[in-house]
């Protein structure tokens, strides 16, 4: 049997590597919703403590 990488281990490979870089994307495009969010949260936490 040949040494080095099989063509299978190299295709799962890329399939992992697509699934990681999908879910970066996907969770690096609801950051900034998250963040707006946060923020809102905070300054009606504090307009709530200055009545």
């Amino acid at each position: 049997m040949k040494k080095g990488i099989s063509l299978v281990a190299l295709i799962i490979t890329i399939i992992v590597l697509i699934i990681l870089t999908a879910a970066v994307v996907i969770t690096g495009v609801n950051a900034p919703k998250n963040e707006q969010l946060a923020v809102f949260l905070n300054n009606i936490s504090t307009v709530q403590e200055a009545q």
